[in-house]
């Protein structure tokens, strides 16, 4: 199919925003996609068709008019659309990259992403080594592009910067940051957040403190940051407070029966005080369970096998035989 401005088939060649593409969206049907191909490797054009309504993502790297004359080929959907934006603006970007460090930023979306007002962290490579930034002049290694710690975040993609964009990204990175930090051990060394100057540390003391963490990862070889967004930052402090719990429970605390923690939301994992339920199993059982009812009773319970089983999603925690008789304390 050829484009061109004056075909009444075709739609009208009126650029509309982002914001506005989402407004519309809601209210009429979807809208359509196609590309446009040369011989490079790349997309010439992705165009957006909504009634009434087209624009076309160019190799200027934004949302121009439709350009006349450009042959279309329709797109299957919006997952395929996405993802020919995103070859479209790696390959311009790859395609305009001059000497020095090469820089990339991550967007929380796990889908690809072409807005460079999405980046919430920049990393840079030079000389085979890798920074991310965590304040104005500030580095530090990361592995941000080796991929994430785990598989959360695995669908980031990481879009090409220039320098001058990396300074806009990078001036508007004050708000507050999460990180996590690697010392090469399974878990991590600790959860970090970051609010200006100011960093509070969730380590492997399972608890928050006021620490300078994140510069000391120069001094550390095998040390590495990787950023991740501020709303995953309490998931990962439980997860690691998870399993350092679990290797407690099987290696340190010594005692006939496990006891396991059982709470509202992750926030509440962090605080022990606030469980609501206490569940126990013989040790090395971790699904036939009792709970605790009061008065120094317990019941059969099936809680923990319904969390294992994934039929629940209440969050827990092991929690030390001393643990255990604090909060038998306060349930009475």
């Amino acid at each position: 199919m050829r484009y061109t401005d004056d075909d009444p088939e075709e739609p009208s060649s009126v650029p509309t925003s982002e914001a506005e593409h989402d407004r519309i969206r809601g209210e009429v049907a979807p809208a359509r996609w196609f590309v446009a191909r040369d011989e490079l490797p790349f997309p010439v054009a992705v165009v957006r068709d909504i009634p009434a309504v087209a624009e076309a993502y160019t190799r200027n790297l934004r949302w121009e008019p439709v350009p006349p004359g450009l042959e279309l080929e329709a797109v299957a959907g919006e997952q395929e659309a996405a993802d020919l934006l995103f070859a479209l603006a790696t390959g311009v970007r790859a395609a305009r990259r001059t000497e020095g460090p090469e820089y990339f930023g991550f967007s929380r979306n796990l889908r690809p992403f072409v807005d460079v007002e999405l980046v919430f962290t920049v990393v840079r490579r030079h000389n085979g080594g890798e920074e991310v930034c965590v304040r104005d002049g500030l580095w530090i290694p990361s592995k941000q592009l080796r991929g994430p710690y785990r598989g959360v975040g695995s669908f980031d993609r990481s879009l090409p910067l220039s320098a001058e964009e990396v300074e806009q990204v990078t001036a508007r990175l004050s708000r507050p940051r999460s990180f996590l930090v690697d010392d090469g051990h399974d878990v991590p060394r600790a959860v970090v957040h970051l609010d200006g100057e100011t960093e509070r540390v969730f380590g492997r003391g399972l608890e928050w403190k006021t620490a300078s963490l994140l510069e000391e990862v120069a001094d550390h070889p095998d040390w590495t940051v990787t950023e991740v967004a501020p709303a995953q930052e309490t998931f990962e402090a439980y997860q690691l407070a998870q399993r350092i719990r679990r290797f407690k429970q099987r290696q340190e605390w010594g005692s006939d029966a496990w006891y396991f923690g059982i709470y509202d939301t992750l926030e509440a994992t962090l605080d022990v005080d606030a469980t609501r339920l206490l569940v126990k199993t013989e040790a090395g059982d971790k699904w036939f369970g009792e709970l605790y009812v009061g008065q120094g009773r317990w019941q059969p319970t099936r809680k923990l096998d319904d969390i294992w089983r994934g039929l629940r999603d209440d969050p827990q925690l092991a929690l030390s035989p001393a643990e255990a008789q604090r909060i038998m304390h306060r349930l009475g």
